[in-house]
């Protein structure tokens, strides 16, 4: 999430937030410099994309974050009309859509929820995911595919890199080799135990 914010804002820029909101990324984003725009949601709806509308139109808006599968604190889904509806707004204003997808692989069943990114056409949604989730939290392995701020991200990323974890990395790496099989066992094994439970 540093990666995404240092890729799109610079100190005092406003990013549009939902609210509730995970409390960590208040404190991160206060503590990059930059001010918060916090936006309401439900967990019917997600993201007032209508209250953003407004907000963008009275607000020099830079980004905006969402957690738009199994939001943290809400644990709900965005649906995905509202999602469509979130990234055509914020593409007719230009302005990048940092989405926080951790939460999506949690999904029980055949299929997990839609990213925001999939109704990305200009390049505009950054992206980001983990392993800290559905693998194990000490991995502490993420990534961004940043769109069209590729170049950006990639400056930042090296920065950051310096301190990143070896050994989680080779796991990551390792993982990315075994591809969808891994994934296919992770998303059963809890399901499968939890649909046996009493």
């Amino acid at each position: 999430m540093t990666l995404a914010l240092q890729a799109t804002c610079r100190p005092g820029d406003t990013v549009a937030i939902a609210s509730p909101v995970y409390y960590t990324f208040l404190h991160s984003i206060q503590w990059m410099g930059l001010k918060v725009l916090e936006i309401p949601s439900t967990p019917r709806e997600g993201m007032s994309v209508e209250v953003l509308s407004y907000a963008i139109r009275n607000n020099p808006v830079h980004a905006c974050l969402v957690i738009s599968n199994f939001n943290n604190p809400l644990g709900s889904v965005m649906p995905d009309d509202r999602k469509r509806e979130l990234v055509e707004l914020l593409a007719q204003h230009d302005i990048p859509l940092i989405e926080d997808d951790v939460y999506g692989d949690l999904a029980f069943g055949s299929s997990r929820p839609a990213a925001v990114k999939a109704y990305d056409e200009k390049g505009l949604v950054l992206y980001c995911s983990s392993f800290s989730k559905t693998l194990a939290p000490g991995y502490r392995v993420g990534w961004i595919a940043p769109g069209t701020l590729f170049s950006t991200a990639g400056r930042y990323g090296n920065c950051i890199r310096l301190n990143a974890a070896f050994w989680s990395e080779r796991v990551e790496q390792a993982l990315e080799t075994v591809g969808e099989m891994a994934i296919t066992a992770l998303r059963s094994s809890p399901s499968s135990r939890v649909r046996r439970a009493p």
